[in-house]
């Protein structure tokens, strides 16, 4: 504040009480709606390559596995990038009772191997092969996946993860490495030292 030297009428600006609107973006989207596959959180996604990746494409599974039927979603997301769209979230709806497919690749009461979501997506559709390391460790092994689109009805190869180890303290501990996947989750059997699945080529494939 200034001095005030001489008489006479002076005006001082103080800060008002109310504050004016701040910008805020309105270039995202969200978009709700059957998918696939993919999460069910809301997921953000920034071109159509990353949501086919993510959610899949124009079909998917229904009647227990069978008979698939489009995706409007999919639909929705061409227009929206085509329209100069940037930014989208894409939230997956499912029925309330959804449950993800496992597949047990030996003997025992406990599943190796979950769906990295739920729906009927998996169902006889993903298959998992167990097999050797490639660096020949007796201790590691070697988990790769196949998906059967239900677009397409091919079954395809889509990942594959080397050098697995049940050991929490290694750098490719399975339960985190398959935290990466798009389409399988270990299941968490407690001691998984003593359920590391044993080498399996016929797997157990769609």
């Amino acid at each position: 504040m200034g001095s005030f030297l001489h008489p006479g009428v002076y005006v001082l600006e103080v800060p008002g009480g109310a504050r004016s609107i701040e910008g805020a973006p309105t270039a995202t989207t969200v978009l709700v709606g059957e998918t696939e596959f993919g999460p069910i959180t809301p997921t953000r996604i920034r071109g159509r390559a990353e949501y086919e990746r993510l959610f899949g494409g124009y079909m998917r599974a229904r009647d227990g596995g069978a008979n698939p039927t489009r995706v409007l979603m999919a639909y929705a997301v061409d227009g929206f990038f085509a329209n100069g769209g940037a930014n989208v979230y894409i939230l997956r709806t499912l029925d309330g009772n959804a449950t993800a497919a496992f597949r047990q690749m030996n003997p025992g009461p406990t599943p190796y191997f979950i769906a990295a979501s739920p729906g009927i997506w998996a169902n006889d559709r993903v298959g998992i092969t167990v097999a050797e390391s490639s660096d020949g460790d007796a201790n590691r092994f070697r988990v790769v996946v196949f998906y059967a689109s239900p677009a397409a009805g091919l079954v395809q190869l889509v990942e594959s993860f080397d050098r697995l180890s049940s050991t929490a303290e290694d750098e490719n501990y399975v339960i985190d490495v398959l935290k990466r996947s798009r389409f399988i989750r270990w299941n968490e059997p407690g001691n998984i030292a003593a359920a590391r699945p044993t080498p399996d080529l016929a797997g157990n494939n769609p």
